[in-house]
């Protein structure tokens, strides 16, 4: 054997270990695991009544604050989570009263009017017990099935005789 033979059948034992390497890890796991995000970190809160309990995160810290971004994901995890939540979320309003300083903060979450269909919730974020920081109001509705618009069959002709000519005799 000789040139491109002899190349390709010293990899064969190579390729093959890789591949029982890779079916090994994936059977025991190592592969299968889902590695959490940062953002998950960073959005995440810790249930109470009507309390919930955050902190900030160094990974989405701007130059005064958390990112607004993330303050809002926050806030709509912690809908999403409360047991009381029916329907999904249609419309977030957040308004940041104030800074928001590194560390540990309280989530006010409150039901205020609750229907057959919709939910609308009023959150307010504090810090150590002061003043409101970010005020949210958001609802959440149950979707229906409604009408859908569907394209018409196309009919087929019912003669085939030929067009009249237009052309002068």
């Amino acid at each position: 054997m000789r040139g491109a033979e002899a190349t390709k059948q010293s990899m064969l034992p190579l390729d093959r270990l890789w591949i029982a390497s890779l079916a090994l890890a994936m059977t025991e796991g190592f592969m299968l695991t889902k590695a959490p995000h940062l953002f998950d970190d960073a959005t995440q809160v810790t249930a109470g009544d009507s309390c919930w309990q955050g902190k900030t995160s160094e990974d989405y810290w701007a130059f005064v604050g958390p990112f607004g971004g993330c303050t809002a994901a926050t806030i709509l995890r912690a809908l999403i989570d409360h047991p009381q939540r029916a329907g999904d979320p249609l419309s977030l309003t957040v308004n940041f009263c104030a800074p928001i300083a590194q560390g540990a903060f309280d989530l006010d979450v409150r039901l205020v009017k609750a229907n057959r269909s919709s939910q609308h919730w009023c959150v307010e974020m504090t810090q150590g017990g002061g003043d409101v920081a970010t005020l949210a109001t958001a609802v959440f509705a149950e979707r229906r099935p409604s009408w859908s618009h569907q394209q018409a069959a196309r009919t087929p002709r019912r003669s085939s005789r030929p067009a009249p000519s237009h052309a002068r005799r």
